[in-house]
């Protein structure tokens, strides 16, 4: 009897110390398996926001292609040919600088944001539908420049344009916080107001004459073909440290 209970005693002693030395070895694995899975549901839950700037980049190059297709060419070899599709050319000049300005613009807000979330996406996507419609607007103006209905069609998406993106802008804001980097660069909204006033303006003197709502978007361009100021020159007083 004494040797069964001094059995007894071994094995339940050796047991409590094989489970001790188990949990010994055990805790600093399930510390490890806690943080890898604590890292990767950080990085699934951040969004990132290179892949929204690769497929809004895809977009526009898409648009712009799409345009030079839709050029018609000349009805003869000589240069009266060329001049008698200068409306075509002329509305896509001008609709090829507007995809570019903003697409540098949207390029240089993405630059000083840190982070997006799902109305960003969003927000962008619509922002992205409207700048679709203009190589559909380019060629209904290209075909009839002076006319009422394809110069207000192609000046209210420039307005839709406009608007989309600047509640992008607003959104991204939001989500980067007051006091984050691009809250402080784009604090100025003095352009993206003026823009929208000329938008207005020349939608209704459009009703007047339809070659406002082109001077509209004209003096549009020339207010935007200088991207964020703020973001240069943050991005060259960076580079010089």
């Amino acid at each position: 009897m004494p040797y069964i209970m001094r059995q007894g005693v071994q094995s339940f002693v050796l047991k409590g110390i094989i489970a001790y030395n188990e949990r010994k070895i055990m805790r600093p694995v399930v510390a490890i398996i806690a943080v890898s899975r604590s890292t990767t549901l950080e990085r699934n839950t951040a969004m990132s926001k290179s892949r929204l700037e690769a497929f809004t980049d895809a977009i526009i190059a898409i648009l712009m292609t799409i345009m030079v297709l839709g050029l018609s060419i000349p009805g003869g070899d000589t240069w009266a040919g060329l001049w008698a599709i200068r409306n075509k050319i002329f509305i896509y000049v001008i609709s090829y600088f507007f995809l570019g300005i903003y697409w540098n613009n949207h390029h240089h807000m993405f630059q000083v944001a840190d982070k997006i979330n799902g109305k960003v996406m969003w927000l962008n996507t619509l922002f992205l539908f409207f700048l679709s419609l203009i190589p559909f607007a380019t060629a209904w103006v290209g075909e009839h420049l002076s006319s009422f209905a394809p110069e207000m069609f192609y000046g209210t998406i420039v307005l839709l344009c406009d608007l989309s993106y600047a509640l992008v802008s607003k959104q991204l804001i939001k989500v980067n916080g007051a006091n984050s980097k691009i809250a402080k660069l784009l604090s100025d909204k003095k352009k993206t107001v003026y823009t929208l006033i000329i938008n207005v303006l020349s939608l209704l003197l459009g009703f007047v004459n339809p070659i406002f709502v082109m001077i509209g978007v004209l003096l549009m361009l020339g207010l935007w073909i200088v991207p964020y100021s703020d973001v240069e020159r943050e991005y060259m007083n960076s580079g010089s440290k």
